[in-house]
């Protein structure tokens, strides 16, 4: 799953209120830094530190998913057995050369190796 989706995905109940928590935590943060007087060290240096617990916090909380997200983000799950392995047939490994390449990459790279050649006489 790429992050998109996995942004995208809906959270569970829990990781939505702790993001809002994490998300309040920095805006109390960003407060206690940008403030316009002069606060003690120990203020500012707490307001930077919430500042990046929350962020983490929320960004930890937005990246989780529920289980059905992920079934929704990734319809292949649903092809798997009990155990996590996929159904899905693996690739073809006769067809690969030696080297791991299919043979359709194979005339590509003698195409770029012959000129290579032909750029260096």
């Amino acid at each position: 799953m790429n992050l998109i989706k996995r942004v995208k995905a809906p959270s569970p109940k829990f990781f939505k209120v702790l993001r809002n928590i994490g998300l309040a935590l920095a805006a109390v943060g960003g407060t206690l830094l940008a403030s316009p007087i002069a606060l003690p060290l120990v203020l500012t240096s707490v307001g930077g530190y919430l500042a990046v617990a929350g962020g983490v916090i929320s960004a930890v909380s937005q990246l989780t998913t529920a289980e059905e997200g992920l079934r929704q983000a990734q319809p292949d799950l649903a092809q798997q057995d009990q155990h996590g392995i996929s159904q899905q047939p693996e690739p073809d490994l006769a067809q690969q050369d030696q080297h791991g390449l299919s043979p359709q990459v194979q005339p590509d790279l003698a195409q770029q190796a012959q000129h290579e050649l032909a750029e260096d006489e």
